[in-house]
């Protein structure tokens, strides 16, 4: 163990003398001092906060050379915070360090006026505050007792590709190998579609290294089905790295000079070769991205099959850095990794005035989203991977469908699917606002593949798939094509496996089967104005959310209230095409013919309602029923109540002699689709008696309507949707209506 003359005996004081709240050390006088001793590599501690501060400056703009000289005068300090004993409840709540109970801070954060880091404690409970007041002198286990490592003098562990990183990332993949049935599923399950194509990289090393593109059916890949990788990244514009008619025999034939790959990709197929495997799988290169006038298209065929070909992967690798053109970053590795130190915590106002003990602390690295979660393709690859290995900006990561593991944190955490994703990264000590629930959703998608054919779902686990699938589309409609084109393309594998789960029929990013619950949704808006585009490239209809470009503020859909809502139309038919041989793709000529009882409105932007529009009658046809409460006129006609501009429906019809009205409030689901003008409203689903809704809501009757706008005689283009109190909205004459 070293560390140097200031870190050696790290002895915590109280900020306050008649407190035991917060506890500081000083251990240097100033940044300066710090730096010089870091760059002596002589302490674990000092090379580690420095490496913070340098990664800081790195990825986020700050960083210690926008001090001024004043500044650079500050101490050095480090603190451990406990709750006061003046309060009952304690959320210690930081944006870099997360919650903490009180008793046993999971934090040392170091501090002064520019920057602020911190160093996860991964043994809590060795200075726990509860153990002063049980008595205990010393808590935790001796200095002795835990594993001390010394740090290297000269740097070996300069980056994310370095031989150092490669034994941990082998140690992870063995690790759940063993221990994570989740996980175990092997390559030679024949219930999986293996890979028409892959990269040979077992000659990828040295100067004049190659790869070779192996057509699995010409050789004996098909039957041996060897281990293989596969690799997530970013299509840049101009990306020339692919394999095309033109050049697909050569490939195969005398390969590609590893050198002349792209850095991301020679460095893909480097790493997999040191991981020990001989193959990898690389969309651009493993697909023929052009297609041949009479032969067939190899990437439609293909992109629905990249489930299976994830899913059967050894490993994922991830590009996730966008700043570095490639998969590997420079990095101080010994400045990552947790180490051990003593610690003295002085308690002058206790019976026992100095505790001490060994913590183990890990710094807590950070960085900004990695790019590959804003790309829309990227997604089934997250959720698929049996097990992804992520190149992040300073460090490396590991997720599987039960454990998360980094440089910072090599133990590995368990995941449990009650705890948040900012929790979590919490626990870890990596904070990258990455979603941990994805790699979850893969191995619950996993497991229920496994029974497909052997045995037909229940309602109970029926309910959960789709909610499972609402939850991916929410999360696919926040993320980002290149081609708005590919909306339908770029999820259709895992369109394709939820399919063979639900065993249900795909039209456009809606299930046939519970194709009234799937069209309730509605995009999620700021200041109840849409930020959405209508994108119908992909040949979605207007009623899948498919047909919306969302990326902003992504898409609302909730089936616990919607599955258990009493219908009030009833599906006459629904017809669509295929564009291509992925039937779960681009699709053509989508019609759902719905009878309902349709009610005619005036649309028009403003505060509540309008008086303009008093005299309006827009129900000609007349009702078949009022309303079974009537809206209190003085509510109708409040407008003050409405902060924000909206779009309402006005919808007004005599009834018996007597004028009966209602104004409701739109969600337009763009903010190009809707203007001034008639309008239609199709009450969908009434939620009054869903068990979902009563538990929320109480006895409150709410039922979900779509807005829709005629286009050709009895053929109708959605608009937004609309909510309403059941009881308050009049009942037209049932009439069908064809939604395109």
């Amino acid at each position: 163990m070293v560390f140097c003359s200031s870190c050696q005996d790290l002895t915590f004081n109280p900020v306050n003398e008649d407190s035991l709240d917060d506890f500081e050390v000083v251990i240097h006088e100033d940044l300066a001092s710090l730096e010089n001793c870091a760059r002596l590599r002589s302490c674990y501690l000092c090379v580690s906060l420095f490496a913070m501060i340098q990664h800081h400056k790195l990825y986020t703009g700050g960083g210690y050379d926008k001090l001024t000289p004043d500044k650079d005068r500050f101490n050095i300090s480090l603190g451990i915070y406990y709750k006061p004993d003046s309060l009952e409840d304690w959320d210690f709540l930081d944006e870099e360090c997360g919650m903490d109970d009180g008793d046993a801070p999971p934090f040392m954060i170091s501090s002064n006026t520019d920057f602020r880091h911190c160093f996860r404690i991964c043994n809590p409970k060795a200075i726990s505050r509860s153990s002063w007041y049980q008595g205990q002198n010393e808590s935790g286990v001796q200095f002795d007792e835990l594993e001390c490592t010394s740090i290297g003098i000269g740097k070996s562990d300069t980056s994310t590709g370095s031989a150092e990183s490669i034994a941990r990332i082998k140690s992870w993949v063995e690790k759940c190998r063993n221990d994570h049935p989740a996980c175990m599923q092997k390559p030679l399950d024949s219930t999986l579609t293996y890979p028409k194509r892959l990269l040979d990289v077992s000659n990828a090393l040295g100067e004049s290294g190659y790869v070779i593109l192996v057509p699995s059916a010409q050789s004996d890949l098909q039957h041996e089905r060897p281990l293989y990788a596969t690799l997530s990244h970013r299509w840049r514009p101009g990306h020339s790295c692919v394999t095309t008619s033109l050049n697909v025999v050569q490939h195969m034939q005398n390969g590609i000079l590893t050198k002349d790959l792209t850095r991301t990709f020679r460095e893909a197929c480097i790493t997999t070769n040191k991981l020990g495997l001989d193959y990898i799988w690389i969309d651009s290169l493993c697909i023929i991205q052009d297609s041949v006038v009479g032969c067939e298209d190899d990437k439609a065929l293909e992109i629905p099959k990249m489930a299976d070909y994830y899913q059967n992967a050894e490993f994922n690798l991830s590009a996730a850095t966008e700043q570095n053109d490639g998969l590997w970053g420079e990095r101080d590795g010994d400045a990552i990794i947790p180490f051990n130190i003593p610690i003295t915590i002085n308690t002058p106002t206790l019976p026992r005035k100095t505790r001490k003990t060994v913590v183990r602390l890990s710094p807590v690295v950070s960085g900004a989203k990695s790019h590959l979660d804003y790309r829309g393709w990227i997604l089934q690859e997250r959720i698929f991977s049996r097990r992804t290995i992520f190149f992040d900006p300073y460090w490396v990561s590991f997720e599987c469908a039960e454990m998360s593991a980094s440089d910072s944190c090599p133990e590995g955490l368990k995941k449990y699917q009650d705890k948040s994703a900012r929790n979590f990264e919490d626990d870890m000590g990596t904070k990258i606002d990455r979603d941990v629930a994805l790699s979850v959703m893969g191995g619950t998608l996993r497991s229920l593949s496994s029974h497909i054919g052997s045995r037909s779902l229940d309602n109970t686990t029926r309910n959960t798939v789709l909610s499972l699938w609402f939850d991916i589309v929410k999360e696919y409609s926040l993320r980002q094509l290149t081609n708005e084109s590919d909306r339908l393309d770029a999820i259709s594998a895992l369109a394709s496996r939820v399919s063979r789960i639900l065993d249900d029929k795909y039209i456009g990013g809606i299930w046939e089967k519970d194709l009234l619950t799937c069209i309730q949704w509605s995009p999620n808006m700021l200041a109840g104005y849409p930020t959405a585009t209508r994108e119908q490239a992909c040949g979605a209809p207007t009623w899948s959310w498919a047909s919306v470009h969302l990326s902003e503020y992504g898409i609302g859909l909730d089936n616990s209230f919607a599955r258990d809502a009493t219908p009030l139309v009833r599906i006459v038919n629904v017809e669509w095409e295929p564009r291509g041989p992925n039937e779960f793709g681009d699709i053509s000529g989508a019609k759902l013919t719905l009878s309902g009882r349709p009610l005619r409105g005036y649309c028009y932007y403003g505060k509540g309602y309008s008086e303009t529009l008093k005299d309006l009658i827009t129900m000609t046809e007349g009702l078949q029923e009022p309303p079974r409460q009537k809206t209190d006129r003085n509510e109708l006609y409040n407008t003050e109540r409405y902060v924000e501009d909206l779009w309402w429906l006005y919808i007004t019809a005599e009834y018996r002699g007597e004028m009966v009205r209602v104004v409701l409030a739109i969600d337009p689901d763009t903010r190009d689709s809707i203007t001034e003008g008639f309008v239609y409203f199709l009450p969908l689903a009434d939620y009054t008696f869903s068990e979902a809704y009563l538990k929320e809501y109480g006895q409150l009757g709410r039922l979900f309507g779509l807005v829709l706008k005629e286009v050709d005689d009895g053929v109708y283009e959605r608009l937004g949707g609309a909510q309403i109190g059941s009881a308050f909205l009049m009942t037209g004459k049932e009439k069908s209506m064809v939604l395109v």
